[in-house]
């Protein structure tokens, strides 16, 4: 999600992705939805005529984001970190 914040991806998609179990991904969205760092909402479609049950689409939001963007600064910080210990 944080690759392509304005992007409204789906579970499946999203466990591809990360390659994690799509059950996984489900609670992980849940428990971000609780906490207000991922938004969702439901598609727009006849699922009869579609042959498939409506997705729910995430989308992180402002604070969901900013969240995303500083675990990535952590884990790019530790990951020279650990290159300057180990050379």
């Amino acid at each position: 999600m944080a690759r392509h914040p304005e992007k409204h991806q789906y579970a499946l998609e999203l466990s591809r992705d990360a390659e994690v179990n799509v059950g996984t991904i489900y609670a992980v969205l849940a428990r971000l939805e609780q906490q207000g760092l991922v938004s969702s909402t439901v598609e727009g479609i006849d699922p009869i005529a579609e042959g498939r049950p409506a997705r729910r689409y995430y989308l992180l939001t402002a604070e969901g984001l900013a969240a995303a963007r500083e675990e990535i600064r952590k884990t790019q910080r530790l990951m020279t970190l650990g290159g300057r210990i180990n050379a």
